[in-house]
């Protein structure tokens, strides 16, 4: 079985990841380590970014798993910027900011890997469309990553993430493209000698 190392102070993403990459028989170490944010609109530059700091803070080949939601109507708002976003106006300001306005909105996820033995990150990216629900719904799981789960409702689901069954959720996340960067990084992992 192969080893990497992913480094988040995000408990219940690790968690979802190392599920996901353990049927491909990578085992996932967490690395409980606040890397630091930059604040940049280029999606691609800030999970290079965070994964070049993964490596220097910890010597490890690592993982960083980066996400950015994104509302059509806001023209892609807040996108890189989530988690600063979420942490300023929750997910009650972003449902302010869309009253009155078409629901589509999506994440994007990447997977970036360095271990300091390539030129740059490998980064591997995946796509999720869905619509926003008007209102919170559904409570705090095991398997949530962020408050947005409140409010998400993947295309092809009647329910908000946070409103599934850890069966559901799991069941919806392995039959979905929110899994195909994690895919695309184990085909890839599994070819490195």
């Amino acid at each position: 079985m192969k080893t990497v190392y992913m480094v988040s102070t995000n408990k219940n993403k690790v968690a979802s990841i190392s599920r996901s990459l353990a049927r491909y028989k990578i085992n996932v170490k967490h690395i409980n380590l606040s890397l630091p944010e930059l604040q940049s609109d280029d999606f691609n530059e800030v999970a290079t970014e965070k994964a070049k700091a993964a490596f220097e803070r910890t010597g490890k080949p690592c993982i960083v798993h980066d996400s950015g939601f994104f509302v059509t109507a806001l023209n892609g708002f807040p996108g890189v910027l989530t988690h600063p976003v979420l942490d300023m106006v929750g997910i009650e300001g972003i449902l302010k900011l869309t009253e009155g306005k078409p629901r589509e909105c999506g994440f994007v996820h990447c997977i970036a890997y360095y271990d300091g033995s390539i030129a740059a990150p490998k980064l591997f990216r995946s796509e999720n469309m869905g619509t926003m629900s008007r209102a919170p719904k559904g409570s705090s799981n095991k398997h949530h990553w962020s408050r947005l789960f409140e409010i998400y409702i993947p295309n092809g689901e009647s329910k908000t993430l946070a409103q599934m069954t850890a069966k559901e959720y799991w069941k919806w996340r392995d039959a979905n493209s929110v899994d195909e960067s994690t895919t695309d990084f184990a085909k890839w992992y599994l070819k490195r000698k």
